[in-house]
Order: C-alpha cells, then sequence, then structure tokens
C-alpha cells in the first residue's frame, strides 16, 4: 500500500515541479525592411492608381509576442511604412494582433516559423497637383476604324489624413539564436489594407481601383526578456 502511494504522489508531483520550471517567455521584435509594391495597369488615371505602383517603400516595426509553449506565441505589433512615386506620397501605421508559430521550437540555432497578422491602419494619403497626359484610343470617323488622341488631365493638391482601414498581414521566417536573450531575424511577409472601397479615400482620389498591398522583406533583433528552460 505504501509502494502504491509513493507511485501515485510521484505521478502527481513530478509533472508540477516540470511545470514549474518551464517558465513562460516574452519576447520583443524590432526590425527595418523593404516594401515592394503590386503593380496595377488597369487605368492610365492617376488618381485611380494612387494605392499602387510605388517603386518602393521602407518600414520599421516593434512588436511584443508571448509565449504560449516552445512553439507558439501569440502578441501584438506597430508598424510604419512610408513610400512615395511621382507626385504621391503614402504614410501608413498600423497596429496589429499577431499569431506565430515556431515550426521548430523557438530555442534552437535556427527555427523557422510563420505568421498571420489582423491589423487596423491609420493612412495618410497625399497627391501633389501635377498635369498628366495620356494616349487613348477612339472610334474613328470611318466604320471600324480608331484613332489616337492625347488627354491632358489637371490633378490638384489633396491629401487624407489617418485614415482608418482593416489588413491582414502574412508570412514566414527564421529566428536565429545568437544567445539565450539575443537572437536575429529575417521574415518576408504580404500585408493588404483594405482602403479601395474607403469613402474618404475614394471622395479625394476618384475611386482608386486597388487596395493598398506589398511584400515586405524585413531583418531585425530579438530579445527575451524573461527565460524558461528547454526539455526538448
Amino acid at each position: 500500500m505504501t509502494k502504491f502511494l509513493y507511485i501515485i504522489f510521484f505521478a502527481l508531483v513530478f509533472p508540477l515541479s516540470v511545470m514549474g520550471q518551464f517558465e513562460r517567455k516574452v519576447a520583443v521584435y524590432a526590425s527595418v525592411g523593404y516594401s515592394g509594391f503590386s503593380q496595377n495597369k488597369k487605368s492610365t488615371n492617376d488618381a485611380q492608381n494612387a494605392l499602387s505602383d510605388y517603386k518602393s517603400g521602407q518600414t520599421l516595426a516593434v512588436s511584443a509576442f508571448y509565449a504560449l509553449d516552445g512553439h507558439l506565441s501569440i502578441g501584438g505589433s506597430l508598424r510604419f511604412l512610408l513610400a512615395e512615386k511621382s507626385y504621391y506620397t503614402i504614410f501608413s501605421n498600423t497596429l496589429g494582433a499577431s499569431v506565430k508559430y515556431n515550426i521548430i521550437p523557438s530555442d534552437k540555432r535556427v527555427s523557422p516559423y510563420v505568421f498571420f497578422e489582423g491589423n487596423l491602419g491609420y493612412n495618410s494619403l497625399k497627391q501633389n497637383s501635377h498635369s498628366s497626359t495620356v494616349t487613348v484610343a477612339v472610334p474613328g470617323a470611318d466604320p471600324g476604324s480608331i484613332k489616337y488622341i492625347q488627354t491632358t488631365t489637371n490633378y490638384q493638391s489633396v491629401s487624407s489624413k489617418f485614415v482608418p482601414s482593416f489588413g491582414i498581414f502574412f508570412g514566414g521566417g527564421a529566428d536565429i539564436k545568437v544567445h539565450e536573450t539575443l537572437h536575429f531575424f529575417v521574415q518576408a511577409g504580404y500585408n493588404t489594407t483594405y482602403l479601395k472601397n474607403n469613402s474618404t479615400i475614394n471622395s479625394h482620389f476618384n475611386n482608386p481601383n486597388s487596395n493598398l498591398s506589398y511584400l515586405n522583406i524585413s531583418v531585425g533583433v530579438r530579445l527575451n526578456l524573461f527565460q524558461k528552460k528547454t526539455f526538448y
């Protein structure tokens, strides 16, 4: 009977002692990145392309994650984007809620991961005054004929500031362990901010025919503020 009680005691206490050592981990991330934008050729109207055709953009981001175990983490992020093209500038800052899954345990030397983020963006878009001349095809005088004419559109200076809109951001990357408290990471993700049907943007920029979409590649550092012992 005594032996049986010892077995029961060991079965109950040993898992609790292991759990006591397995502390939660908080990780803080900071990164810089480069963004490439979708090219939209559906319209020759400059204002209708106000959310696309940017050559490149720069991003700055910070985030914090709470590890539920060695693989799954949840957290939040703050990301800033600045991009320019002829006559247009866009600045977007997003607040995101994220889920991250490390395919290999996060305390290994190299740990690939995937992530998904739902976010709320505050978007500022500026159009400088300018003129745009394009060549368009119109019916000719003879039946079935076509002629080409040039049309010039004058655009006034206009801007919209901190227009809210929801979006998503998803992708993958890899954590690279340097020290228990320090990792580097590299990741690639695709962001879409749903501004195409936003009433404020439409009223100022002649109904843009695309959302704000871009591919982001970033590198940064990860700091582990609280450590846990590994059992892998």
